[in-house]
């Protein structure tokens, strides 16, 4: 029986290590985010979105406070969306929203839920030229 347990441990301690392997070889830390969505429809009263003329990204580093990073002229109620890409992020949790502009200047309520990416530059990248001989 103890012999069972060995090759049991054995066997999970392989696994454990194939997995934390598998973890650690990824690419370099992506410290950059990109906010895609689908841009409204409708109005909050059901009638049909006509006069859109942009999205607003806003952005939130983890308990800090919400700001605009980026207005998108943007007129396809129900088209998707892109923000440029946000490079070089500090690490933290960074949450981004956005909202539908009309050309009256009104302004919808932030999407929910938060979109949010987890920046960690602190990982190594991966090693380079590796070979096997």
């Amino acid at each position: 029986m103890t012999k069972i347990r060995s090759i049991i441990a054995g066997i999970f301690a392989a696994i454990a290590l194939a997995i934390g392997l598998f973890i650690h070889s990824q690419t370099a830390a992506d410290t950059s985010a990109q906010v895609k969505g689908t841009a409204p429809t409708q109005n909050t009263d059901g009638t049909n979105l006509t006069d859109l003329v942009s999205i607003k990204v806003y952005h939130k580093l983890g308990a800090g406070a919400v700001s605009v990073v980026e207005t998108i002229a943007f007129t396809t109620a129900g088209g998707q969306f892109t923000s440029t890409k946000y490079n070089s992020l500090a690490n933290g949790v960074h949450c981004y929203n956005a909202t539908a502009v009309r050309a009256n200047g009104a302004e919808s309520a932030l999407s929910m839920p938060d979109a949010c990416k987890t920046i960690d530059g602190s990982i190594p990248k991966a090693p380079t030229a590796v070979t096997v001989q």
